[in-house]
């Protein structure tokens, strides 16, 4: 089998690998009903990669400009956390009660960690939610925990180029040689500004438009990666387009 080990890979969770952005919509009309406020309707790019203070927060901005009062007119600074700790903790209780794979991710990251040179987890959950994900989806050992940047490994989220570029180095390759696997705009950014080559994951997408200036490349699930010879052709091929 030939290898590159020139070249990483940088998976997404939700939405990527596992089938669950779906439900983030639903956990925030639930988690805002329970505290007696109706739901903004937050865009799909505030909600879909982005941690769960920064939905808290934007939809609490989102009701007061509604109000037309401050923010802390709606909810305090720390109502503002415990809002984005209950949309956690509906969230894990919905995503846990049926794991999802998209099709064929395990064994696509399977087969990249035999034909590159690493992969690592980049997720805005928080590390508890990632491994338990990783384990019901079979890739704990896998993705070891020196390779998953999860929210509390980072000071900036996505869209903010930190996450991958923390998960790039944690590979000890250029950001540039690692390859950004994105269902979200905020992450498909988020490489963008890392500076990563970026393809979008789209089977969880509702509307690939907003994607497509993001990324390099798209594939609808992972039923073609599921090789690590596979691997090495998609790097091949991009290496060459994407002038790395």
């Amino acid at each position: 089998m030939s290898m590159n080990l020139t070249w990483g890979a940088l998976f997404d969770l939700d939405g990527t690998l596992m089938d669950s952005e779906r439900h983030s919509h639903s956990v925030i009309t639930r988690a805002l009903a329970a505290r007696g406020l109706p739901d903004p309707g937050l865009p799909d790019h505030k909600v879909f990669g982005c941690r769960w203070l920064e939905i808290a927060r934007d939809a609490v901005e989102a009701l007061a400009a509604a109000r037309g009062v401050p923010p802390h007119a709606v909810a305090s600074p720390a109502e503002v956390i415990t809002l984005a700790d209950h949309m956690g903790e509906i969230y894990v209780e919905v995503v846990f009660s049926e794991v999802i794979a998209v099709p064929g991710a395990p064994q696509a990251v399977r087969a990249a960690a035999q034909a590159l040179g690493g992969v690592a987890l980049v997720t805005s959950s928080d590390r508890a939610y990632a491994d338990r994900a990783l384990i019901a989806l079979g890739l704990a050992e896998v993705i070891p925990v020196a390779r998953r940047v999860c929210a509390e490994d980072v000071s900036q989220g996505k869209p903010h180029p930190e996450p991958y570029l923390t998960g790039a180095a944690r590979l000890g390759l250029p950001a540039a040689r690692c390859v950004v696997f994105e269902d979200s705009a905020a992450g498909l950014r988020a490489g963008l500004a890392a500076g990563c080559p970026r393809v979008a994951v789209l089977h969880s997408v509702p509307d690939a438009a907003p994607l497509q200036p993001l990324c390099d490349a798209e594939i609808t699930d992972w039923s073609d990666l599921q090789t690590p010879e596979s691997w090495v052709a998609l790097l091949s091929w991009g290496a060459e387009r994407w002038g790395r």
